[in-house]
């Protein structure tokens, strides 16, 4: 839905879109017309905003509650890489002001950390009003290459060996059914987290992004491992 109606109440889109670090200086008018460019979209924790290979770039993403982890797989270390945007925070900003999408951005996968709301804002209509406001896109510009400088996104730790401990516990639970590689029954991810060492929350979002890459889907009361050779590659 369109966020217009909602521009000029107080906790409105007008002051989300103020809590964004790139929009702290643009005027009201003009996060008003960011605004009319913009939609909401509410997302369920676990639940894929955008697939590996999906992203185009013809959109951007404002965090309005909740968060999101981009998962990415490194080429050079084979390790999965995160990063997470917090409530005020964007993705894909540099992209869409650029109108190209780098390989990490077009390779990577966007989920929802808890119950998340975002706005979706339009690329192209975004890039209207840059060019029709040169001190918001001068300040944007001084932003983004603040940003490159500053190594980009505020990321979560790889958590590599946090991650393969986890997909070695998953590994040691895997058992052939009918022909094909399942966990019989899941054990929560408290007790997953235990075995593993790590905290709950690194537990639950590494399975939620097996889930979405493909490696394993949900049949409860256990999972069904879809591609054994990356489970296994993961765990090494």
């Amino acid at each position: 839905m369109t966020l217009e109606a909602n521009a000029t109440q107080e906790g409105g889109v007008i002051g989300a879109l103020r809590n964004v670090e790139a929009f702290a200086r643009a005027s009201d008018a003009t996060l008003l017309r960011v605004a009319n460019a913009t939609s909401y979209r509410r997302y369920r924790d676990g639940e894929t905003i955008s697939s590996s290979g999906q992203y185009d770039g013809s959109e951007f993403f404002i965090v309005v509650d909740g968060a999101i982890t981009c998962a990415r797989l490194d080429a050079a270390s084979g390790a999965m890489i995160v990063e997470r945007c917090a409530t005020g925070e964007e993705f894909g900003l540099a992209p869409a002001i650029a109108e190209k999408v780098d390989r990490d951005g077009a390779n990577a996968t966007l989920c929802a950390d808890g119950e998340t709301e975002i706005a979706v804002v339009d690329a192209a209509a975004f890039r209207e009003i840059l060019n029709q406001d040169d001190e918001f896109a001068r300040d944007l510009l001084n932003y983004v290459a603040g940003r490159v400088v500053g190594a980009g996104l505020r990321a979560v730790t790889p958590e590599s060996s946090g991650r393969q401990r986890i997909h070695e516990a998953l590994l040691k639970l895997v058992d052939v059914a009918a022909g094909g590689w399942r966990i019989a029954r899941m054990p929560k991810h408290r007790e997953l987290a235990e075995v593993a060492q790590v905290d709950e929350a690194l537990t639950a979002e590494t399975i939620a992004q097996l889930i979405s890459n493909g490696v394993a889907t949900r049949d409860y009361p256990g999972l069904v491992i879809d591609n054994i050779e990356e489970l296994r590659r993961l765990a090494k």
